[in-house]
This record gives C-alpha cells, structure tokens and sequence, in this order.
C-alpha cells in the first residue's frame, strides 16, 4: 500500500471521502439478516488468532562488558518477520556472564511486556544457557539471584526454550551489545528511538526556517493545509507520502521501516554535538528539502 501511496503521489490525485453508501448498506444488512455468517467469521477469526499464539517468537540477547561499561543486545522477532531490536547502556559496572543475565532478562522482560505466551530464546554464553536449562548449577551468590529472577520470568510463558548459538549465528545482538558499551546513562537507550538528524538544504539556513518545512509537513499531514502555489502544493503531496505524523512529531519512512525523527534546529545541534564525541549513533537521512 505504501508503495503505490508513493507511486500516485507522483500524479495530481485529490483524495476525497466516498460519500455512497452502498457498500455499507449490503454490510448492515448482513451483519443484521446473517446472525449465523457472524458466528462462523468469528469462530473462523479465534481459530486464526489461537494459530498465531502457538508460534513462538525467537529472541537473541548478548551482553558485554569493559572498561566503557556494560552494554546489552537484544533482538527480538515475531513469527511473521518483524523485528524488535534494543541496545541498552547499564550505568552500573558487571561481569560478562552478569551482563549476559541482563540481556536475558530485559529480553523476557520485553517479550512479557509484549503479551508473548511461547518465546524461543538464544545466547552464546554456554554458562548461561546451562544455568537456565539445568545442565549447571549456578553457585556464586549473584548467579543464583540471577537465574532466581530468570525462572521466575519463565514461568509466565507457555512454552519457553533456551538454547546455544554460535556467536556468529548471533552478531545482531552481539553488535547492539557493542554500542550499548558507548552510549551514555543520559543518552536515549532505545535504538529505534534515538533522534536521527533532518539535514534540510535551504539557502538561508535561520532557525525558522529549517523549522517551517517540519510544521509545513505536520499541517499538510494532520490538517490537509497546502501552500497557495499550486507547484509548492504539489511538490508537499508528492513529498508527503514519505512522512507520518506520531504523538504530534514528524519522522520520515525510512527503507528499512524504521521511522526517523525530524528534528528542528536547536535539537538537532544537540545531536550532533553528541554525535561529534562519539555518544551517539547517527543514522543519516534522505534530503526532506522542499
């Protein structure tokens, strides 16, 4: 759908409501004259969801620790593809298998949160898987806390699996573990949502302007306010279709599905300086110029 959005766009196409009201006519009249086809789309409708649940979700955590700090790795998919990934920076000093244990349990933590009921999980820490499946005995004090606060965590899955991976069979959560150890305690923790720059390319480069073109977006998006040129109008709704407003701010759909956030000029020097000493990861962004 998004495809073709971005394909008409190129076109002079005005969307307009339908104000016929056939086909909701023959759809009252067969909720209100079909009380059986009502029954079975919805038996049919439980029996689809009660599939969906039986299938787990797969999550792969990995935890690192040095002289930086602790860092997390966590990534987590659905059974239809979709990803979840989370790089988390602990302000707080820990072993290797200890930050292995919080990558677990913010990864279950994760997935509890998510209402998942069946979650396979995998590490490349062989200490760790054995401790939860029970091939080892956990016997330092802060292992058994560990794995006390893991088992109890896996007591609200249906169905829970853990098991052992190569390290090369999980450099997702390896990698997001490594930029956890570089980012700050005050620093945005959530990959997805650390802000990613808007470079806007205007000739006047004033903190008002570079933030016209993000309420210009956000007033065509959530108002259908378009500029009196009939040429800038057009350019605005060819353009459009790349962007979506969420909780009141602008991000722009990005290849991978990720959504990027537009940031105005004082936030975005912000950013950057950030990103000049190395505390954060910037994403760069297509020119969003109008």
């Amino acid at each position: 759908m998004a495809k073709w959005v971005i394909r008409l766009s190129t076109y002079d196409i005005t969307y307009d409501t339908g104000t016929a009201i056939k086909s909701q006519a023959l759809a009252d009249f067969v909720v209100n004259f079909s009380p059986s086809q009502m029954t079975t789309a919805e038996e049919e409708f439980q029996r689809v969801i009660s599939r969906m649940d039986t299938k787990p979700w797969t999550l792969y955590t990995d935890g690192a620790s040095n002289l930086n700090g602790t860092g997390l790795g966590l990534v987590l998919k659905s059974p239809q593809g979709d990803m979840i990934a989370h790089s988390i920076c602990c302000d707080f000093k820990a072993t290797n298998n200890e930050a292995e244990y919080e990558a677990l349990i913010m990864g279950l933590t994760t997935a509890k949160d998510m209402k998942v009921r069946n979650i396979d999980a995998n590490g490349d820490s062989l200490l760790i898987v054995n401790h939860v499946n029970g091939s080892y005995e956990a016997k330092d004090p802060k292992m058994i806390t560990y794995l006390d606060i893991t088992k109890k965590l896996m007591n609200y899955f249906k169905t829970f699996n853990i098991q052992q991976v190569p390290r090369e069979n999980n450099v997702q959560a390896d990698a997001l573990a490594g930029l956890g150890l570089f980012l700050k305690p005050t620093v945005e923790r959530l990959v997805h949502d650390i802000e990613v720059l808007a470079l806007n390319q205007h000739d006047d480069n004033t903190n008002e302007d570079m933030d016209n073109w993000i309420q210009a977006y956000k007033d065509y998006l959530q108002l259908g306010v378009k500029p009196n040129s009939n040429n800038e109008a057009k350019i605005l709704q060819m353009k459009g279709s790349r962007f979506t407003v969420t909780y009141d701010e602008l991000f722009k759909k990005s290849s991978t599905g990720i959504l990027q956030r537009c940031l105005r000029k004082n936030k975005a020097g912000m950013v950057l300086r950030m990103h000049m000493k190395g505390s954060v990861e910037i994403t760069p962004m297509e020119e969003t110029s109008h």
